[in-house]
């Protein structure tokens, strides 16, 4: 196979090379890394973002079974440790690094979230007996397209695996066209909403009702959300606004829009009062803002049942129902707003 040997090639000279390299670039071929106990699970998640999404399955599977965690970054590294699981670098897909992590960790599944597949590492792992699951998959219609021009790459991949749960039907189409088998999927599964899913609602009261998250939003949405809300407090006075931008680096454009809007707000990422808390506004807390970062599991979990009314990204061209409630009796409701000229960027 023309994958395997061109990496094979690769493999024998960046292991020549390995007495030059860094600590962490001799862990991603499998020639150092911590210590592992033999024959439990291999959870692969690719960075951060997938083992955040993560986090409640790792956790089930750690108590269960040793728990061998791989990312390919060092921020993902570092968070698996602090999560207290066994981490490593994954190692390259080059045959000898993935023959000699599957020696030393002698896994009995393999667990890839999302949507990374490597071809040797595919292979060997099968050639092993090594069960491969993969958990919340998903892939766009330009990557299934992509992927259909290498059909002797895909197709084996696919065939390989076990068990697979797509995040949406869209990707479950994509992927069995691509040539996964039907007897293999699974239940759809998307990963993020398992933390949220294990929070308790708390009782309604009539703050709850008047709390408003608007999460993972993008720049240009932050505008329309904040004029939304300010043409909303006309009405409804008390309502309160929990802003969370998608990519922390923004906050502080952010903040800015909200400040030349002449409104009071705190940032949780600053230790912004009841936002950092994540309990109810005290009476001078007419609006409270939390913008922290993108992946903090418990402050997203607990934001989304501190709101009644929660809206996310709408897609591209559509004018999102303003209202999607998170409550045990009547769904509170927010006054229908959108933007000059009636339509959503």
């Amino acid at each position: 196979m023309i994958w395997h040997a061109t990496t094979a090639l690769a493999g024998t000279a960046l292991r020549l090379a390995a007495p030059f390299s860094g600590a962490d670039w001799r862990e991603r071929l499998a020639l150092t890394g911590p210590d592992v106990v033999p024959g439990g699970i291999w959870l692969h998640a690719a960075s951060v973002g997938e083992l955040n999404s993560a986090r409640v399955l790792a956790e089930a599977l750690g108590a269960e079974l040793p728990l061998t965690v791989t990312t390919n970054s060092l921020t993902g590294r570092a968070l698996a440790r602090k999560l207290g699981h066994v981490a490593v670098l994954a190692p390259l897909d080059v045959p000898q690094a993935v023959e000699r992590f599957l020696a030393r960790i002698e896994p009995s599944v393999l667990v890839t979230v999302e949507n990374e597949l490597w071809p040797n590492r595919s292979a060997m792992a099968r050639d092993l007996g090594v069960a491969q699951v993969v958990v919340g998959a998903r892939i766009s219609e330009r990557s299934a397209q992509r992927w259909a021009r290498l059909p002797q790459l895909i197709g084996p991949m696919l065939r390989r695996i076990d068990l697979l749960s797509a995040q949406d039907e869209g990707s479950e189409a994509r992927l069995l066209r691509l040539g996964l088998p039907a007897l293999s999927l699974g239940t759809r599964l998307n990963l993020k909403l398992l933390g949220p899913a294990q929070v308790r609602p708390p009782e309604d009261g009539p703050g709850r009702a008047r709390v408003v998250l608007a999460a993972s939003t993008h720049e240009g949405e932050d505008e329309i959300v904040l004029d939304a809300y300010a043409q909303a407090r006309r009405a409804v006075p008390d309502l309160r606004l929990i802003l969370a931008p998608r990519h922390p680096r923004r906050g502080d454009a952010v903040a800015a829009l909200i400040a030349a809007r002449g409104l009071d707000f705190a940032r949780r990422s600053q230790g912004g009062g009841w936002m950092r808390r994540c309990c109810w506004p005290t009476a001078w807390a007419r609006w409270r803002t939390g913008i922290g970062r993108r992946g903090s599991a418990s402050p997203a979990a607990r934001w989304s049942i501190t709101a009644a009314i929660r809206r996310g990204n709408p897609p591209p061209g559509a004018a999102p129902s303003c209202t999607a409630p998170m409550s045990r009796t009547t769904p509170a409701t927010m006054p229908t707003w959108r933007p000059p000229g009636g339509r959503w960027p």
